[in-house]
């Protein structure tokens, strides 16, 4: 028995590091996090866009960083945040894996929509049931684009992180939803690796 957990654990690990060298290397925005439920760039993709294009443009012209600073009117760090990176993708890729108290009831959310439910306390009330720790304001914040432009018809994919995804390999197939089994096939299409991963840890 004792071997059997260490087995287990040993391939969660296995899983895991297979997962986050993926998660990297999967560049589409739709993998990162880069566009809304809509399809379009989320805004704070386009300012960090924006802020790593300013500051480079500075640097390549010759201004000090406390120039930079002073004329964007950035704090320092922020400023040496952004030239540090001479790949603006390496700032995105932490910018767009952010988590969020409501990632994992974006689906909830979505299917309660498309059933008529668009009373923001109500849905929160129902989620808060579910073990949703956050306030009204984010669920409002969340519901925004759904108000304001079209709904999508689609359900918009889980926000992929290592732990995430490593569950999916982990967990028996029938145990998956059609969302989940889908992210993960779209994975495993995307990288071979991944699925050589996902069979090995799904061995008898």
């Amino acid at each position: 028995m004792h071997s059997y957990y260490q087995r287990c654990l040993a391939d969660r690990r296995v899983a895991g590091r297979q997962v986050r060298l993926d998660l990297r290397a999967l560049s589409p925005p739709t993998i990162l996090g880069e566009l809304d439920v809509h399809g379009r760039q989320r805004p704070l993709v386009a300012r960090t866009r924006e802020r790593h294009q300013q500051i480079h443009e500075r640097i390549e012209r010759g201004d000090s960083l406390r120039a930079i600073a002073r004329e964007l009117r950035f704090s320092r760090g922020t400023v040496l945040r952004f030239a540090r990176a001479a790949d603006v993708e390496q700032l995105l890729v932490a910018a767009t894996h952010r988590p969020s108290v409501i990632d994992g009831y974006r689906l909830y959310l979505h299917h309660r929509w498309m059933e008529g439910c668009t009373n923001a306390a109500a849905l929160t009330r129902e989620i808060q049931q579910l073990g949703y720790r956050g306030d009204m304001n984010t669920v409002r914040r969340h519901l925004r684009p759904y108000r304001t432009g079209t709904i999508p018809v689609d359900a918009p994919l889980p926000h992929l992180t290592v732990r995430r995804v490593t569950n999916w390999i982990m967990r028996r197939p029938e145990h998956l939803t059609d969302t989940e089994s889908k992210c993960l096939d779209e994975l495993c299409e995307r990288s071979p690796a991944l699925t050589t991963t996902t069979e090995y840890a799904r061995r008898a």
